[in-house]
């Protein structure tokens, strides 16, 4: 088993630059290559149990739960962080959205839910995991760029500050103002600057 970790970590280590579907491909082949361990038959021991006990052991197994379930939400925050550190797209997506991502790559792809349970042993694979995850989810969400528009902007910047000082000096809207115009405001502009010259 310390070989196989140790094989898994190398590989990680040469695998740093792969990309994520490489990542998932090799972790994949080393699930067909592990042997499940068989559980060894369990003895039943008939006891006879107190009515409190059963009481304190649902009260203990609540409470195991609970604990479970908060440890389970601080690792999940620590992935979502590591995504939003991964992805500057990420930089301001609610924590939510990035664990449900994540969850439901998780459900898709047996090989993420390998790495999730080999975290503790192969933290690097892991967290080549979750910047790949984190890039394709930010690659998804990247804005897309009218070209058009910012050709328009740029014209009419241009234009206006190429006319210098003009005499009717009300007229020439500053910078601020022409940014946060829409297509049609900035073609509007440009004719009346055009006409009043």
């Amino acid at each position: 088993m310390e070989n196989e970790n140790t094989e898994n970590t190398e590989n990680a280590e040469e695998n740093k630059g792969d990309d994520l579907d490489t990542l998932l491909a090799d972790i994949s082949s080393s699930e067909e290559k592990t042997e499940p361990v068989k559980a060894e038959p369990k003895t039943e021991v008939a006891e006879v149990v107190k009515p409190d006990a059963d009481k304190r052991f649902e009260r203990m197994d609540a409470f195991i739960e609970r604990q479970e379930e908060r440890e389970l939400q601080t690792e999940l925050s620590g992935v979502a962080g590591r995504m939003r550190d991964a992805s500057p797209t990420l930089k301001n997506m609610p924590e939510t959205a990035l664990v449900g991502y994540v969850e439901r790559e998780a459900r898709n792809s047996p090989a993420i839910q390998t790495a999730w349970n080999e975290r503790g042993s192969d933290p690097a694979r892991f967290n080549q995991i979750v910047d790949g995850l984190a890039k394709k989810f930010g690659d998804g969400l990247a804005p897309v760029v009218d070209t058009q528009l910012t050709e328009d902007r740029r014209a009419v910047e241009a234009f206006v500050s190429s006319q210098g000082d003009v005499e009717n000096s009300e007229d020439v809207k500053p910078q601020s103002e022409l940014s946060a115009m829409s297509l049609t405001e900035i073609q509007s502009y440009a004719k009346q600057v055009a006409r009043s010259n």
